[in-house]
């Protein structure tokens, strides 16, 4: 009888950690959510931003992954920009990095979230958004 109680005490457990798991899963941020990243932009030219936050990705394999950064360029236009697979760790805060944009993916990918304040986040919400290669650029 023990070992019955027991085995119905861990199947219970089990399905509720697969259903908090379903939740959460379901919960999080993507890249195509259009409650956070609805300002989607078409750029053809590459041009030079300086990085104002950047979170690497993910490693791509079982689902896309993209590094995400805000940066601004000299003309003051600020952009949110995706970079899939990307796992660099060495881009830092103010460094100019050259953006070269690329095709907006068909799937879902995976981003870092920055934890704002409100007021910050309202304003995230609206920055223009692309998915690009991040090349640094050398300084002299």
């Amino acid at each position: 009888m023990y070992h019955k109680i027991r085995h119905i005490i861990i199947a219970s457990i089990s399905i509720l950690l697969f259903i908090q798991c379903s939740v959460m899963h379901k919960e999080a941020v993507s890249a195509d959510d259009k409650l956070y990243y609805s300002d989607f932009v078409d750029v053809k030219d590459s041009f030079e931003m300086t990085i104002l936050d950047y979170a690497p990705g993910c490693n791509c394999g079982g689902r896309a992954c993209a590094s995400m950064a805000i940066g601004c360029k000299n003309s003051g236009d600020t952009f949110q920009v995706f970079s899939l697979c990307n796992t660099d760790t060495s881009f830092h805060i103010h460094q100019r990095v050259m953006v070269i944009p690329e095709e907006r993916p068909s799937f879902s990918v995976s981003i870092p979230v920055f934890i704002m304040d409100s007021k910050a986040q309202t304003q995230k919400r609206h920055l223009k958004t692309l998915y690009v290669k991040l090349v640094k650029v050398k300084s002299f």
